[in-house]
């Protein structure tokens, strides 16, 4: 076994596009990736020539271990034919003979993407190559030696073709397309980002139970704001995914898959308990009995804090640098019981979570039936003018999530959900409105608090999850988020 920090090529058949803001590109050439990071190769040697090649995410739990894939041209589909073995001049390793590092610089920064594993779970199956190979035959021998060099293009070759000699057991290789519209304002230590992006997955998978090809649709919506000490940043993104049998059984792969979320993350380099507590609210209102009862519990133990402040006149900060991430998700079940959903039923659900999530304001007028009937009139008393324009601006991101709701077309109601409650991602009334209407047995609830303050950097840390009885989501699918 070989394991370290490495590049590996893989030539991978299909045609290849991107598009960057305004750029696109398509081209029906091979298309080539590399496969860089904290890799491994194992070799299990057997007899009469057989041996077994597995190429791996050597350690998915290490803080770096991230596996970058940049997607290039073979050489080819660039000269129509196989170049001669080039030296191994590259100290990062063989590679430079199977893509040109003028193409990966020019092209890398279209078609460049990157799977940082270090934030997800290590859990399920690293390999990305498993296969078995006779070694007694020469056009194999010659494809294994190169594999041991980095190049795992022969072999991937002569498993598309069938070769008597090759049994591939496993193998994922996904064309990726993402589009993207992004848009940033920075001045004077402040800034502004926001982007949407889909990204667009189509995988060949081989494992030992069947060959399946699996297409997938990732839709995101984004925006960050902050300054020098502090960012908020919101995160409202639906997926697809439909997995098609080619060969074998499906076992307990789900053959569609879809998903709605919401997230919120808020740094802040000094913290003070209050706005901590503040942060959590959304969670306490829709976490259930359970969840709220650890909440308090937290709340009582980070009570007994003493006031600091930075500076000693400067903000509070008895928290120190905290960050504090609240994540939803709601599962396809809970997407269909949005379907229909009426406006009173949004507004009542909204107003009754609006008054949980301020208890101690007034509530406003447009927080009950009756109110709002009050407020559709006309007058020219200036405090009831004021409290109009905030009902009809609240009522607009209502009605638009009504509309989406009521599309018929799942596809297209999901897109318009997600664009309708990132209009207003940072009305937390209107998220636990969503959620408690998809019904808490189809919703996914985490809340994370990562804390510096205490003397071990982690004892006010804080990891809650609920998971409602009936959600039902596969993020991953043969041990790989495709």
């Amino acid at each position: 076994s070989i394991s370290g920090g490495s590049h590996q090529g893989i030539r991978g058949g299909g045609g290849l596009g991107f598009s960057y803001g305004a750029v696109g590109a398509s081209a029906g050439l091979e298309a080539g990736l590399l496969v860089s990071g904290h890799l491994s190769t194992e070799v299990l040697r057997g007899s009469e020539g057989s041996a077994r090649l597995v190429l791996s995410k050597a350690d998915g739990a290490t803080a770096n271990a991230g596996v970058k894939v940049t997607v290039g041209l073979s050489p080819e589909a660039l000269v129509g034919e196989a170049l001669p073995d080039i030296p191994d001049t590259d100290p990062k390793g063989p590679i430079i003979g199977v893509f040109f590092q003028l193409l990966l610089s020019i092209i890398g920064r279209f078609l460049s993407f990157g799977m940082n594993l270090s934030g997800e779970s290590s859990d399920g199956d690293n390999r990305l190559v498993d296969v078995s190979l006779d070694l007694s035959k020469p056009d194999v021998q010659r494809a294994y030696n190169k594999a041991m060099r980095g190049d795992w293009s022969q072999i991937e070759k002569l498993a598309r073709d069938g070769h008597p000699g090759v049994d591939m057991d496993r193998s994922i290789f996904t064309d990726i397309t993402r589009k993207s519209v992004p848009f940033a304002l920075n001045a004077f230590g402040f800034f502004f980002n926001r982007e949407t992006a889909e990204t667009l997955k189509d995988s060949d998978v081989v494992t030992d139970t069947g060959t399946y090809d699996v297409e997938s649709d990732h839709d995101q919506n984004t925006q960050s704001t902050g300054g020098l000490f502090c960012k908020t940043s919101f995160t409202v993104s639906d997926f697809s995914r439909d997995v098609d049998l080619i060969a074998g059984e499906m076992g307990a792969v789900k053959g569609e898959e879809h998903w709605l979320s919401w997230q919120r993350e808020h740094k802040d380099t000094f913290s003070s308990r209050d706005e901590v507590i503040e942060q959590l609210q959304l969670a306490r209102l829709i976490g259930g009995e359970d969840m709220r009862r650890s909440i308090d519990v937290y709340q009582e133990k980070i009570g007994s804090i003493k006031d600091r402040r930075k500076l000693w006149i400067g903000p509070r900060n008895e928290m120190r640098r905290t960050t504090v991430k609240t994540k939803v998700v709601i599962s396809d079940p809970g997407l269909d019981s949005l379907c229909g959903v009426s406006l009173d039923d949004l507004w009542n659900s909204y107003a009754d979570n609006w008054k949980a999530l301020h208890p101690g304001e007034a509530a406003p007028l447009w927080a009950s039936r009756a109110g709002r009937e009050y407020l559709r009139r006309q007058s020219d008393d200036l405090d009831v003018l004021l409290e109009q324009a905030e009902m009809l601006t609240v009522e607009k991101g209502l009605k638009s999530m009504v509309r989406a709701a009521s599309i018929p077309d799942e596809e297209k109601r999901h897109d318009a959900i997600r664009k309708a409650l990132f209009s207003d991602m940072g009305d937390e009334s209107l998220v636990a409105a969503v959620a408690q209407l998809a019904g808490k047995d189809h919703v996914k609830l985490t809340l994370d608090v990562d804390s510096a303050s205490g003397d071990s950097g982690t004892e006010n840390d804080l990891h809650l999850s609920l998971v409602g009885q009936d959600f039902d989501v596969q993020h991953q699918v043969f041990g790989e988020q495709i």
